[in-house]
């Protein structure tokens, strides 16, 4: 799949290369970033897909907004207008990430930048993030690997225990789908300051309450007794209860959101196959005359749902053997080389490939069109 991008990569880096050439105009501008080492700040350890870094800014000296620019991290991807993004997911496990970032110019030179993640902990206030996912959930020993387990903190009352914060919210808390265990496996502790003065007993009620999801009565510890499927839940919600000991009522219920964080644990489908379509042998070199089309279970508009096609051989491979080419986002077949002539070739069979997570992850079977 990499050879592929940097092909295609390097064809555009050439059709941009023409324009500079028709002026023999010296400019006092030099290309390159406008930093030498680009700092991202972020708020938590574990960085998800598609997650926004921030944006660097190249110039080329030619007046373009948009450059070809990549990762030297395959972890990390850059937008022609310098936004970087998380293309997988990362654990700083250290607490920051080192990597460079490449752009050519318009005469094809290579310019390369330093950027730094780091991990930003700002004082702790109201709406924080409880993130389990990226924890590395499938390991045994998790559970003891992980010293800070998140803790949920029932909200101070002010003026009497009937009255509650308005503006306090509990962040969900996002769990892995598919978990290995060992189970039951802890989620986060629920804790209430009123522990201090009296003794509490902890429950729960709601979606999953009874097998799914338990609590330990005197520590309020939350456990998950089983693996989670995004595709048959993707959320849950429960409340969490806090009584003295006596059974008078410590807290207000306290609502726990639990969002089930989707992984690539589903292929891509084709709708049909084979596929059938037609074209006209004098069609131009462009023309599209027909589309396939491939649908993923996974979380839509999450990189495991995102599926891209490509075209694996063509039968028989004459005159050329690529006569045709397909979008790689939306499947759209079309004529790629003039020749197409039906009294030598009647039909033509395609086998075609889906694969998601953008082209790097699950392969559907691959799927035959037949073009009469």
């Amino acid at each position: 799949m990499e050879v592929c991008w940097c092909l295609r990569f390097g064809a555009f880096l050439l059709l941009l290369q023409a324009p500079s050439c028709v002026t023999g105009e010296k400019s006092s501008c030099a290309p390159g970033f406008d930093s030498e080492l680009y700092v991202f700040k972020v708020d938590r350890v574990h960085l998800h897909i598609g997650r926004r870094l921030g944006k660097v800014v190249f110039d080329d000296c030619t007046g373009r907004k948009r450059i070809v620019l990549d990762s030297a991290d395959s972890r990390f991807k850059v937008d022609t207008d310098g936004t970087v993004k998380l293309k997988r997911q990362v654990t700083l496990h250290d607490g920051h990430k080192r990597f460079s970032l490449h752009a050519w110019d318009s005469q094809g030179r290579k310019h390369t930048v330093a950027v730094r993640v780091e991990l930003d902990r700002p004082h702790q206030h109201h709406h924080h993030q409880v993130d389990l996912h990226q924890m590395d959930l499938h390991q045994p020993d998790v559970t003891e690997a992980v010293p800070a387990v998140p803790v949920l903190v029932f909200p101070k009352s002010f003026g009497g225990l009937r009255r509650r914060k308005r503006d306090w919210i509990i962040p969900p808390i996002n769990f892995p789908e598919n978990s290995r265990g060992p189970f039951p496996l802890k989620m986060v502790q629920i804790k209430t300051s009123y522990a201090k003065e009296v003794k509490i007993i902890y429950s729960i009620t709601g979606q999953g309450a009874d097998d799914l999801f338990t609590i330990d009565r005197k520590t309020g510890w939350l456990y998950v007794t089983q693996p989670l499927d995004r595709e048959q839940q993707p959320s849950y919600t429960l409340l969490a209860h806090a009584v003295s000991d006596g059974g008078g009522k410590a807290e207000e219920p306290m609502e726990i959101n639990v969002l089930v964080i989707d992984l690539n644990d589903n292929r891509p489908i084709f709708v049909k196959d084979p596929f059938l379509g037609s074209v006209a042998e004098a069609s131009k070199i462009g023309t599209e005359f027909m589309a396939v089309n491939a649908t993923d279970a996974d979380e839509p508009g999450n990189a495991n749902a995102d599926v891209r096609y490509k075209i694996l051989s063509q039968d028989p491979p004459i005159p050329l053997k690529d006569m045709f080419d397909i979008n790689p986002l939306t499947g759209k077949i079309r004529v790629k080389n003039s020749g197409l002539d039906k009294e030598k070739i009647h039909e033509y069979t395609l086998e075609i490939q889906a694969a998601d997570n953008e082209g790097n992850g699950l392969l559907a079977e691959s799927a035959k069109q037949l073009l009469p």
